[in-house]
């Protein structure tokens, strides 16, 4: 993660694991609904492996004179040309799950299996030319054990967008960025007083 300190955009800094328990509710709900779509090819989902829109809070380095890496290198910006962000301290005890390439992120998946084969199988055949069963984290569980999920540079560039086989199927690590960090567990984070603005030009 580089140090203690990193960049998160504005969150509340509250426990959200019961927002993640209603993700994962819907994620399964949405599976039984789409099971056996017949038009499932021309479908589109949410392409994300990220727990969007549950509250989850993401930090990432800043750079000498460039500032946070997550301002430049974010999958689907949607065209955002403003952000706040504030300097963080984490906490040290907090427990970190790292996803250096391929095999780390088969292994969260693995360890923590949800099928996500008919909310994910559009998008993720389009992309990847795959199909058959898909997996995602069920991040309601992994928040049990894990405070964050963070995926070096590395790991971002050797696994993101690819077909990544797992024990029962497949998973695609999307959404992500090199050396984000998505924090399961917000409440781990101390902001400082600082908060910056900033402005594409």
């Amino acid at each position: 993660f580089g140090g203690n300190a990193g960049i998160i955009q504005a969150i509340d800094q509250v426990d959200v694991r019961p927002a993640l328990r209603r993700w994962r509710e819907q994620r399964v709900e949405a599976e039984r609904r789409d099971a056996g779509n017949p038009q499932w090819r021309s479908t589109g989902g949410q392409w994300w492996s990220d727990p969007a829109f549950s509250g989850v809070a993401w930090t990432t380095p800043s750079l000498p004179d460039l500032g946070p890496v997550r301002l430049y290198c974010t999958e689907d910006s949607m065209g955002w040309d403003r952000a706040r962000v504030h300097p963080v301290v984490v906490d040290e005890r907090a427990w970190i799950f790292e996803v250096d390439g391929p095999g780390a992120w088969a292994r969260l998946v693995e360890a923590y299996p949800l099928e996500v084969t008919y909310g994910m199988r559009g998008d993720w055949w389009k992309t990847t030319g795959r199909d058959g069963r898909w997996w995602l984290p069920d991040w309601s569980a992994v928040a049990e054990d894990y405070d964050a999920v963070h995926v070096t540079v590395t790991g971002y560039l050797a696994a993101a967008g690819w077909a990544i086989p797992t024990a029962d199927g497949a998973t695609v690590l999307a959404g992500w960025g090199p050396a984000h960090t998505c924090w399961l567990r917000p409440d781990r984070l101390v902001r400082t007083d600082v908060v910056e603005q900033w402005h594409r030009v």
